[in-house]
């Protein structure tokens, strides 16, 4: 089984992408709100989840406070909807990470997917099909929506998994340079007027990851080994 999971969805990306389209928001308003662990109301205020299929694509992950991320070169994730759909997958998108290490011409894959809580909250549960349980994370949008140049962008939560992988925020853009200068100084502003001092750190500790071009015109190709763990 050799596919490319950004080309197999292509179709129900647009069908997605034109249900919801109705109801997204394009304002460039920047609205946060507190992960989990910081707050049980997870949809306070103003702030709403991304509408259905508003997440599927291509991500460029250009800010993060990950430590072993900064080594990542021309760092993306492909999100997709699992085919074929049952009642268990339709909550459910593959997750396909693709980076160059330094000094590397070829990608890294790592696989794995994504399920949605019922609440439908943006909040979703990490796995690896290939590393099971020792895989599993969580993934929180806290903020979503377009820069002031009108490009999609979100700002994405991982909690703890261990000394090697504290928490985390990070910063993914449809396009390399990530959000405008103007949207990134808001997006850490209103992280800060959460009133939590470890988010507000993390949010200070984000960095520019190195979005160089190296890999234009290399697609992420994931087959059965890629899904596999090879």
């Amino acid at each position: 089984m050799l596919s490319t999971l950004r080309k197999g969805a292509f179709s129900a990306t647009l069908l997605f992408a034109a249900l919801s389209s109705a109801q997204i928001d394009c304002s460039k308003d920047v609205k946060a709100r507190l992960p989990l662990i910081y707050s049980t109301n997870t949809t306070a205020g103003s702030w709403t989840p991304p509408p259905p299929g508003w997440i599927f694509g291509n991500w460029k992950v250009t800010w993060s406070s990950t430590p072993v991320y900064l080594s990542l070169h021309n760092f993306e994730v492909d999100l997709s909807p699992v085919f074929p759909q049952t009642q268990t997958s339709v909550n459910q998108m593959n997750d396909l990470s693709s980076y160059q290490l330094e000094g590397e011409k070829n990608l890294t894959l790592y696989y794995g997917v994504d399920t949605m809580r019922p609440e439908n909250d943006g909040i979703y549960n990490f796995t690896s099909p290939a590393f099971g349980s020792a895989s599993e994370y969580r993934l929180e949008i806290l903020i979503w929506g377009y820069d002031t140049a009108g490009v999609g962008y979100k700002v994405t939560y991982e909690n703890i998994r261990g000394e090697d992988a504290p928490e985390a925020l990070s910063i993914e853009s449809r396009v390399p340079h990530g959000p405008t200068d103007e949207t990134f100084a808001e997006i850490v502003a209103e992280i800060e007027g959460l009133g939590s001092e470890p988010l507000s750190t993390l949010a200070r500790d984000m960095v520019r990851l190195t979005q160089n071009g190296g890999r234009d015109g290399m697609p992420a190709v994931c087959d059965a080994a890629c899904v596999g763990g090879a």
